[in-house]
């Protein structure tokens, strides 16, 4: 019932708060609204799965249709970490009001509780130190990653969000995450849908950041340059892609390359062209056979290295 009157005021809703933001805070936490002690567990004495379901739906309708934050809302915040630690229905819900939360009001929210946010994205990819002095590995590290790749995309969608929003903070707080997807995508240890979303993510990273994407994977392993195997595997894994944003996503990541006057970077430009290339017919030819597409790149360098040789040398 108080979904449908949330609803129906809208930008309005606000005026119902002092109702509506206690069911929630009572919902989730089992405490009355006057009490702030974060639970650490759920209280399955309290209640059941219904209502905390009931509540978190409540709790992103509310979101989606405020106006702005508003302090209320914002002491609301920190009890979405728990839910966010649940791989069930619960952690998709929590997930939709992150979402929600960080379009109403990036800047406060993350002024307030970035904490919060680092702590929850860390603990839903189960980050833990990789222990790598040399790649490949002798011993392949086992990925503890348990989330299915309908989280995953959603995860890997507010991530994105983040850094677009904060492209020169960000990627710093998430550094622990992107080595995880790092080795991940190189030691091809989960499914394809996994690996394709973890892609789209370290390309946004390399979109907003080449230099010091191009810096973190130098770094990775003591002693190792981990960048002409990660592109390598980038390339590899291209086809496997099968959202056209996240494949134009890594295209365009890739073709941020180019700028560079880094030796590495001049030596991928056949690569570069060439996955460009393959993305921009796939995604204007979606229904051409694949062996259209390796005819109109050979025809392109062919003409390409005529062009090329005619006007410099």
């Amino acid at each position: 019932m108080t979904n449908k009157v949330t609803e129906a005021f809208g930008e309005e809703s606000y005026r119902i708060h002092e109702f509506s933001l206690p069911l929630i805070h009572f919902g989730i936490s089992g405490q009355s609204s006057g009490v702030d002690t974060l639970p650490t567990e759920w209280n399955e004495s309290f209640g059941n799965v219904m209502l905390l379901e009931d509540s978190l739906d409540l709790w992103h309708i509310t979101i989606q249709n405020a106006a702005s934050m508003t302090p209320q809302l914002l002491n609301l915040f920190p009890f979405l970490l728990l839910p966010l630690q649940s791989e069930t229905e619960v952690l998709r819900q929590a997930l939709n009001i992150l979402n929600s939360y960080i379009l109403l009001s990036p800047e406060e929210l993350f002024r307030t509780h970035s904490n919060i946010i680092i702590q929850s994205f860390h603990k839903l990819f189960q980050v833990t130190p990789l222990p790598i002095t040399s790649f490949p590995s002798s011993t392949p590290i086992e990925s503890s990653y348990s989330l299915t790749s309908q989280a995953t995309s959603s995860i890997v969608k507010i991530l994105n969000v983040i850094l677009c929003l904060f492209p020169t903070e960000s990627p710093q707080h998430f550094l622990s995450i992107f080595q995880q997807m790092i080795f991940s995508v190189l030691q091809d240890q989960l499914d394809s849908p996994i690996i394709s979303h973890f892609i789209s993510a370290l390309s946004r990273f390399l979109l907003i950041q080449p230099s010091f994407f191009l810096s973190f994977l130098t770094t990775l392993v003591p002693g190792q340059d981990l960048r002409k195997i990660y592109f390598d595997k980038i390339v590899d894994k291209l086809d496997t892609i099968a959202q056209p944003l996240s494949k134009k996503l890594c295209a365009f990541s890739l073709c941020v390359l180019l700028q560079s006057p880094d030796e590495f970077c001049i030596s991928l430009f056949p690569s570069i062209i060439n996955v460009a290339l393959s993305v921009l017919y796939q995604l204007e030819n979606p229904d051409e056979p694949e062996d259209q597409h390796e005819l109109f790149l050979f025809f392109f360098f062919f003409f390409f290295s005529f062009f090329f040789l005619f006007f410099f040398f």
